[in-house]
């Protein structure tokens, strides 16, 4: 980048001028920078202070790094002077990503074995996991710092956190550095723009190689650069349908779709994006009328979008939920009137984002027996259980009783004597909650055990639940008074004795 800010891109040697964009705004959303999360604890000093000093996303495969990195964080890019700051995903789903940890020993004194913990959470539950492991790093000279790679593969898209954090056995003068966090995108589909087989197109809609990104080509309406775009045309690009019906409502941070682009229209032509609804009709997400780059001989410039959602600034083009169903489409409509013409535009590195929601394999549930407290008749009988998120995500749990005898009242109570609502317990990944099942015995009832059955359900899957067989103890409302004789009585062997009780 130049003093001007002018983004060059390397092409046969030489380089060449990329437009002007916003990465102020864009560092807002992306949030590479790193955030301590740990406060800093007092004791002994052991002059070991480990810091996460850096976190970063690379493709480890080249095929895959050839294809994704334009619009990813990858940085830097050889060849592509493009800003440290501008992308608009970390990843793709299903393409394996490698998270390179950068550990820093700021003390005097060598650390011990260090333990990092790797964390990424979906930011949209209260806290799902969608990966959660500890890898081991040698110990780490006093003024000395070491690295670790993580590899991984994203089965969710969507914004995501990737938090690492810390820890070595000789302890830390300062734990507020031994944690660090950073926003983690993942893109649901990426299109290198090389292929319109699976598109639909009318008019002047191609595949061109004057202008590209990655991969030598990119979609084009016009007749490329030393020729014009027709007048009085209208040109539309239709993408496949995408089924992403599985998308989280309510996203708290933007969902939609990128690209870069470049060339230029004359005054009155111009190009609209749309998406479809779920109801079918096409909704205008963009209107482009300006020229970016009409003469690819001094230089090749592309543009990318600047679009606030929440606060945030990014270079997605944010849209609701109601337009991700099963038969998502993206429209690119050209038309141009009957005054002067231009070269037309080229598209390139189209990235769609959505938060996808939790499959059901991730809601697990396990309930076990406690104790069995009992009661006496006509009062509450108390048999206590726990249940326990066996999954990998937050979710809420319902208990249920079969086999309470018809007329008597019964309900579920927390341990402390609460109640447990008609929208059950939430439970984060691995927590454990006792429970009692509370039951009015009746006031005619014998001592003994009745059997019942206790269930815990998902309430977001019926399907997905765990039952315990346990019982209801009825304890016994009268106990024989025993007066125990005043000496004690003797029997020699083979006499039948008898004594007063």
């Amino acid at each position: 980048m130049n003093s001007e800010g002018v983004i060059f891109i390397e092409e046969c040697g030489y380089l060449r001028p990329m437009s002007r964009v916003v990465p102020l705004a864009l560092i807002t959303l992306l949030l590479s920078s790193c955030l301590p999360m740990v406060t800093a604890t007092n004791g002994r000093a052991v002059n070991v202070d480990l810091d996460v000093t850096d976190i970063s996303i690379t493709y480890p495969d080249s095929t895959n790094q050839s294809l994704y990195q334009m619009f990813s964080s990858n940085y830097p890019i050889p060849g592509f002077n493009k800003p440290e700051m501008l992308y608009v995903t970390d990843g793709v789903v299903g393409v394996e990503m490698n998270i390179n940890i950068v550990i820093e020993n700021l003390g005097t004194v060598q650390s011990g074995f260090v333990d990092v913990e790797v964390l990424v959470l979906h930011n949209e539950y209260t806290r799902f996991e969608l990966m959660n492991t500890t890898r081991g790093v040698s110990p780490i000279s006093g003024s000395s710092s070491a690295s670790l790679d993580v590899l991984w593969t994203p089965y969710y898209s969507g914004n995501h956190t990737l938090s690492i954090s810390v820890s070595n056995s000789l302890g830390d003068d300062d734990t507020s550095n031994n944690q660090q966090s950073r926003h983690m995108t993942v893109a649901y589909y990426y299109d290198n723009c090389v292929d319109l087989s699976q598109w639909t197109t009318t008019g002047e809609w191609r595949v061109n190689s004057e202008a590209f990104i990655s991969q030598s080509s990119a979609f084009h309406v016009g007749n490329g650069q030393f020729s014009t775009y027709s007048s009085m045309t209208t040109s539309t690009l239709t993408s496949p349908m995408f089924n992403v019906a599985d998308d989280v409502s309510g996203n708290n941070a933007a969902i939609g779709y990128s690209f870069f682009y470049t060339g230029g229209a004359s005054t009155g032509d111009q190009m609209k994006g749309y998406i479809k609804d779920d109801t079918g009709n096409w909704d205008e997400t963009f209107t482009m009328q300006n020229v970016i780059d009409n003469n690819f001989q001094d230089g090749l410039s592309w543009n990318t979008f600047s679009a606030a959602y929440n606060g945030r600034n990014s270079p997605l083009i944010p849209v609701d939920n109601s337009h991700f169903h099963s038969t998502t489409q993206l429209r690119f409509t050209f038309s141009s009137d009957a005054s002067g013409n231009d070269i037309g535009y080229w598209i390139d590195e189209l990235v769609i984002i959505y938060d996808q929601a939790a499959k059901k394999q991730e809601y697990q549930i396990q309930t076990n027996g406690v104790a069995t407290l009992g009661g006496l008749p006509g009062d509450w009988s108390t048999t206590r259980l726990e249940m326990t998120n066996t999954g990998n995500i937050s979710a809420k749990y319902t208990p249920t009783a079969t086999g309470v005898p018809s007329n008597w009242t019964h309900y579920f109570a927390y341990s402390n004597g609460a109640s447990i609502g008609s929208s059950g317990i939430e439970l984060l990944p691995g927590e454990s909650r006792q429970f009692d099942l509370r039951v009015m015995v009746d006031e005619n009832s014998s001592q003994g055990n009745i059997p019942v059955t206790v269930n815990v359900t998902s309430n977001a899957y019926s399907d997905i639940q765990s039952g315990v067989q346990t019982t209801i103890k009825i304890l016994p409302d009268r106990l024989p008074n025993i007066i125990v004789p005043e000496f004690t009585p003797r029997c020699a062997p083979g006499d039948t004795c008898s004594f007063p009780v």
